[in-house]
């Protein structure tokens, strides 16, 4: 029985220093402005979804034809900027998102093919050291050494 192959791909080193390259041009341009927040302050802010987003739009349309509905501590202009800005943000998001999902979907079926394939020559090296099969018995300790999730001498799992 073989193994069924669903990804063959070799990706062409100067790609990757492209790839690197422009993934650098665009770290640099979000480098001005842009905060990275703790898990436990993504979990403290408000939300912002499409239902949400439609809310905010038509919250400063009516701010802005209603200014005496305004509260003195909100801006309505900044309010605007930020609207503006998480439009802007949503919209790169939703296309990184697009190439990150496929590198990702890409990588787990390339790295479950090549970890599938891995576990057949094990599983073939520990049958032919069971056989005794010249040099066999050397392969597969080196291999049962590295294999993940093996129990380590005090018990405990090393991955």
């Amino acid at each position: 029985m073989s193994i069924q192959n669903l990804v063959s791909i070799v990706i062409n080193p100067t790609d990757v220093v492209e790839i690197n390259e422009s993934i650098l041009k665009i770290k640099d341009k979000l480098s001005t402005g842009f905060v990275n927040l703790t898990a436990d302050e993504r979990r403290a802010y408000a939300k912002m979804g499409d239902k949400t987003l439609a809310f905010v739009e038509k919250a400063l349309d009516f701010g802005a034809s209603y200014p005496d509905l305004v509260p003195a501590y909100v801006d309505l202009a900044e309010l605007k900027k930020d609207l503006e800005a998480v439009k802007v943000m949503i919209s790169i998001l939703r296309k990184l998102e697009e190439i990150t999902t496929v590198l990702d979907d890409t990588a787990l079926l390339a790295g479950s093919e090549a970890y599938t394939a891995a576990l057949s020559i094990y599983a073939a090296a520990k049958d032919a050291s069971r056989r005794n099969v010249g040099g066999a018995a050397s392969a597969y300790n080196e291999m049962k050494m590295r294999f993940p999730g093996r129990k380590a001498n005090d018990g405990t799992t090393q991955v």
